[in-house]
């Protein structure tokens, strides 16, 4: 289970589109210290990283019937980070962007403006690549997505089905 729940992550990762990345400092060395086309700042800042294996047993429980504390005890310890600026698209790459750049399409529900999901890391990077980006590090991805705060997901303390793509003991 502890594999599917990182499976369930990196999915979520996808489904939300894959987040371009580049330096902030490398386009502040080209003398372009504004945001890429596209993109816009994420702040530099420090937070604690990782969960404590209870909370996030408590948050599983909450959605499931069947959770284990030992399913999150690679979380710990919880620990500092700080982060430079960097930069993040505003939207999801959507499908036909990826096609352009690709030339495939691996999407099962199958839309141009839709987000491009089904794509494995090593499709991702080099997605990224062609573009002169790359994907974020864990740590960024975490920083970026919880906007500064504790909470255990960026809308709140809530694992909600309708806000994430993962099916929860109230799926039909």
């Amino acid at each position: 289970m502890r594999i599917c729940l990182k499976k369930w992550v990196f999915n979520i990762f996808m489904l939300l589109g894959l987040f371009l990345w580049t330096s902030a400092s490398a386009q502040e060395a080209k003398g372009k210290p504004q945001s890429p086309q596209g993109m816009v700042a994420i702040p530099a800042g420090k937070f604690i990283r990782g969960t404590k294996p209870d909370r996030a047993n408590k948050i599983c429980l909450q959605n499931s019937k069947v959770c284990k504390i030992a399913w999150f005890e690679d979380e710990e310890p919880l620990h500092l980070v700080q982060l430079r600026k960097f930069h993040i698209d505003i939207h999801e790459v959507t499908q036909q962007e990826f096609q352009r750049v690709m030339g495939e399409n691996p999407s099962d529900f199958e839309g141009a403006n839709l987000p491009v999901e089904r794509v494995t890391w090593h499709e991702a990077v080099a997605y990224c690549k062609k573009l002169g980006k790359r994907l974020p590090t864990e740590a960024e991805w975490e920083w970026a997505a919880k906007g500064g705060t504790d909470l255990a997901f960026a809308w709140g303390e809530n694992a909600l089905s309708k806000k994430a793509n993962f099916c929860d003991r109230h799926c039909p």
